[in-house]
This record gives structure tokens, C-alpha cells and sequence, in this order.
């Protein structure tokens, strides 16, 4: 009997491979998102804080090197959390191109195994073919018995 042989395992497991691979790099975007969103939300906390106190003082009679020192720190937040937000934004980009990738993989990988399931099927075909065929020669008695 014959056996089926797909020609092109080799392009599947080739796609199925990247796609692994791109839902891993997706993963650790997210995950790297995450980290910077809960490092903003930190620092968040640490201006609002700041503030916080800044009005206390205010109320308590500040001085003006010491409103300064607060200035300079509510300042260095402000551009730290700037900084996240743009390693946010750029970590969400490549987050979008890996996504887009996956999908292409995806798709690859869907078109790939219905081409598989198409031979197969063909393939099935004609073996049934085949045996039909040696199984009329046999009752017409043309089989050659070896």
C-alpha cells in the first residue's frame, strides 16, 4: 500500500515553529508592559505624595530652598514617568508588529494544513481508486496471481 507523503512538512513546521516563537516574544512584551505600567503607577503615587506634602508645608510656612528641593524632585518625576510613558508606547508598537506577525503565522500555518487535508484526502482517493480497481480485476479474473 502506499504511504502519504506531504511535501511541504517541512514549510509547516517551519510556521508552526515562528508562531511559537512570535507568542513567546508576545508574551514577554506584555509582560514587559505590565512591569513599566506598574513602575509608572509607582511613580504616580510617589508625585502625588509629593504634592501632598508640598501643600502641607506650604500651609506650614515653607522655605524657599526647600520649595526649590520640591520643585527639582516633583521635576525628576515628571520626566521619569515621561520616559515610561514612552517605553510604554514603544514596547505597545512592537507589541502591534509581533501581533501582526502572529497573525500572518497564523494564517500561513491554516492555509498550509488545509492544502495538507486537500492531499489527503486526494491521496485516500486514490488509494480507494486503486483497490477499487484491483478488486474488479479480480472478480473479472484478469489479477494476475503472483
Amino acid at each position: 500500500m502506499k504511504k502519504f507523503r506531504y511535501s511541504l512538512q517541512t514549510p509547516l513546521d517551519v510556521a508552526v515553529g515562528e508562531e511559537k516563537a512570535l507568542k513567546q516574544r508576545l508574551v514577554a512584551l506584555r509582560n514587559t508592559i505590565r512591569r513599566l505600567e506598574l513602575e509608572r503607577s509607582d511613580m504616580e503615587k510617589a508625585r502625588k505624595h509629593a504634592q501632598d506634602r508640598l501643600s502641607e508645608d506650604i500651609a506650614a510656612c515653607v522655605t524657599a530652598n526647600e520649595l526649590k528641593s520640591y520643585q527639582n524632585h516633583l521635576y525628576k518625576l515628571k520626566a521619569d514617568i515621561d520616559g515610561i510613558n514612552r517605553r510604554i508606547a514603544e514596547e505597545s508598537e512592537k507589541c502591534e508588529i509581533v501581533l501582526k506577525a502572529l497573525i500572518d503565522a497564523k494564517n500561513r500555518i491554516k492555509t498550509l494544513e488545509k492544502i495538507k487535508e486537500d492531499r489527503f484526502r486526494s491521496f485516500l482517493y486514490e488509494v480507494e481508486r486503486e483497490e477499487s480497481k484491483q478488486l474488479e480485476d479480480f472478480l473479472n479474473g484478469k489479477a494476475v496471481i503472483a
